[in-house]
């Protein structure tokens, strides 16, 4: 059974996604509850664009050793779609700070059924969300919860509203940075013409950040393509690398995602990699250049380089595994290509 789990999982890395899910449906039908088997098979259904079959078994993560002990199951009836007349619906946040914000754009669609709905996030989040549209309040998941007559864990929305690649909710944006002012004291700051944010490494806590994150020298390559200052956006330990490319750094003012947002919104384009940035960037309308290893996350698909869930958004994908090399050379040359066009080109064009 493992044996075939885990052979399911290679070859979703290998983006041979057919046989990715035979083997993962014969390690099912050996071991219905084998909880590996389904995550593994959601993966590669993700990856297909087949979201019917992804996010039904998407819900076995709760019971995937990796992600198990991170759920609470919350006293009271879960919500599964049904219309609220006023009641309060509590939504759970889950995994990461990008995949919050990915799935805020689901909170106009619960109070469309009549709901008062709370997120419960990452306080990290709270400037940001709380003026999410359709979100009545948003709340620290650590502290106290107000009273609630159903619940859902966050990422279970998609599987609620029956999403498919083409009825994906908001993807042209649905948030603005929350302080006008704060943008306009970026846009103030930064250098003359075009102007260009980048963030090339995600967490170093996250499972996934050695294939993720670029190298030094794949940064250099960007740095030199540009042949101007790019703007770092980057946090994190690897934030004090801005120096050694003389990158114009804001990292000491993003405090918080309200904060990001508005250095975002501030800039005609974001280079990043698969972190909350090129979440947020999406989120926001804003154009952004994703730069994604070979084997990437379920969300981004095989084969394209745009994504249904942001229309803002420019994917860049290894050719091979841990080839950043590919990566960089594409993207320097189309940012080289973007910073020589004219003042009303697109960066979506290059």
């Amino acid at each position: 059974v493992e044996a075939h789990a885990s052979l399911g999982f290679v070859l979703t890395a290998l983006g041979r996604l057919d046989e990715a899910r035979a083997a993962c449906a014969a390690a099912i039908a050996l071991a219905p509850d084998f909880a590996q088997a389904h995550w593994n098979l959601a993966t590669a259904a993700l990856l297909a664009g087949d979201f019917e079959t992804g996010f039904r078994e998407y819900e076995w993560r709760k019971r995937h050793d990796r992600f198990r002990r991170d759920f609470i199951d919350l006293p009271g009836r879960v919500w599964s779609g049904e219309t609220m007349d006023g009641r309060h619906v509590l939504v759970q946040a889950e995994q990461g700070l990008g995949d919050t914000i990915q799935l805020s754009r689901y909170m106009t669609l619960i109070a469309a059924r009549g709901a008062r709905v709370t997120l419960a996030c990452d306080r990290r989040l709270i400037p940001l969300l709380r003026h999410a549209p359709g979100l009545d309040a948003a709340i620290d998941r650590s502290g106290p919860l107000p009273a609630y007559d159903r619940w859902i864990d966050q990422m279970s929305l998609p599987r609620v509203f029956a999403t498919t690649p083409a009825t994906i909710p908001s993807p042209s944006g649905w948030l603005a940075a929350p302080d006008p002012a704060a943008v306009a004291g970026f846009a103030a700051e930064l250098p003359a013409g075009r102007r260009v944010g980048i963030v090339w490494a995600g967490n170093p806590a996250h499972s996934n950040d050695r294939r993720r994150s670029l190298p030094p020298p794949a940064v250099a390559r960007l740095a030199a393509a540009a042949g101007a200052r790019l703007v770092s956006l980057q946090l994190g330990p690897r934030a004090a690398e801005a120096g050694q490319y003389g990158f114009h750094d804001l990292s000491p003012r993003l405090t918080d995602y309200a904060a990001t947002a508005a250095a975002v919104s501030a800039l005609d384009l974001v280079l990043c990699v698969d972190t909350s940035v090129a979440h947020l960037a999406g989120a926001l309308g804003r154009p952004a250049w994703v730069m994604l290893p070979y084997a990437p996350d379920w969300r981004w698909m095989l084969g394209r380089d745009d994504t249904p869930w942001y229309q803002s958004l420019r994917l860049f994908r290894q050719d091979r595994p841990g080839d950043w090399t590919s990566v960089t050379d594409h993207a320097g040359t189309a940012l080289a290509r973007y910073l020589a066009s004219p003042a009303d080109a697109s960066p979506m064009t290059q």
